[in-house]
């Protein structure tokens, strides 16, 4: 099999992306541990009338989505280029046999 000539941040990314061993369930509760308490927050803030509580509780997930955008962000070039290469090598691949 060919090399498909991986930088370093590709392999990096394929191993943490093959190795990640978090089920649905799991990602399910880590969104869930953030917008359950923030919404619960804002519920209290409208049922309370306290403007305060549902800012905070909006301003809560604004960081938090902000964070997981930045994230996502960070890698989508890298992603990206590795599937590219994935693609090219199963289209070289497949004109080769």
């Amino acid at each position: 099999m060919p090399n498909l000539k991986l930088t370093a941040d590709e392999r990096n990314l394929a191993e943490v992306m093959a190795r990640d061993g978090n089920s649905r369930g799991t990602r399910i509760g880590f969104y869930a541990s953030v917008l359950i308490p923030a919404l619960l927050f804002a519920g209290y803030g409208i049922f309370s009338w306290d403007v305060l509580a549902v800012a905070f509780a909006f301003i809560g997930l604004l960081i938090f989505f902000g964070w997981r955008i930045s994230r996502e962000l960070a890698i989508a070039n890298t992603f990206k280029s590795l599937c590219q290469k994935i693609l090219e090598h199963e289209r070289d691949a497949g004109s080769a046999t």
